[in-house]
């Protein structure tokens, strides 16, 4: 799963705290307990951002990504469709509700 969190956020304590998104990935075991991946702080969701997200993961030894779930954001799907091609794309559930709720 893929998302972003907007706050204000420090690069490192001697820096000033910024807006910005923290693009987060969390994988899910098989048991159903989850693990964070990886994060990044970025200006924006940008397909670039989440492109050097998922290639971060890759680098560190990430094998196979079989599904993202995520908000359906162009980005997101971009980003994936670059990395992780073979990765099939899912709507998270709150998402895919405000979409079909008549």
């Amino acid at each position: 799963m893929v998302d972003g969190i907007y706050l204000r956020y420090r690069r490192s304590v001697s820096q000033a705290a910024r807006k910005g998104v923290l693009l987060v990935a969390v994988g899910v075991r098989e048991g159903g307990g989850f693990d964070v991946l990886d994060w990044r702080g970025a200006f924006a969701e940008t397909t670039e951002d989440y492109e050097e997200l998922l290639t971060q993961l890759w680098r560190r030894g990430l094998e196979s990504v079989e599904l993202i779930v995520s908000d359906g954001l162009p980005a997101v799907v971009s980003g994936r469709q670059t990395v992780v091609s073979a990765a099939r794309h899912q709507l998270c559930l709150a998402h895919w509700f405000r979409i079909w709720r008549p």
